[in-house]
């Protein structure tokens, strides 16, 4: 039941990305603002001390790549990304979407032709 749950929250977060994106976002500032704070409280100067926190904290992008790596499903998401690349690319060359199209369905047609042809026993 577990990994159910967990599926479901990942196919979830697919559709709701912008907003958990902007949530752990403010979360990571609220931290930030939180440790240039305490640099602050500590004797360091406002730009050293936002240094050290950033520091501190690490990378802040790769915290956010790897956060959503776990919550969400990148292979989904990386194939659902493929798939936008490639019909923005064939709405560019509409010439070439017509030949690949053309030429597929040519090629399925007559496989099912030469199947459909040959005798069953074959």
């Amino acid at each position: 039941m577990t990994a159910l749950k967990t599926w479901l929250s990942r196919l979830l977060a697919l559709f709701r990305k912008r907003a958990l994106r902007e949530e752990f976002d403010q979360e990571v500032r609220l931290h930030l603002e939180m440790e240039t704070a305490q640099n602050l409280r500590r004797g360091m100067g406002p730009e050293e001390a936002g240094r050290a926190a950033r520091w501190r904290l690490g990378g802040v992008d790769q915290a956010t790549e790897a956060w959503w790596d776990q919550r969400g499903l990148p292979a989904l998401e990386s194939l659902v990304q493929d798939v936008r690349y490639g019909l923005r690319s064939l709405a560019r060359s509409p010439i070439y979407a017509a030949a690949a199209v053309l030429s597929l369905a040519l090629g399925i047609g007559a496989g099912h032709v030469v199947v459909g042809v040959m005798p069953r026993g074959f």
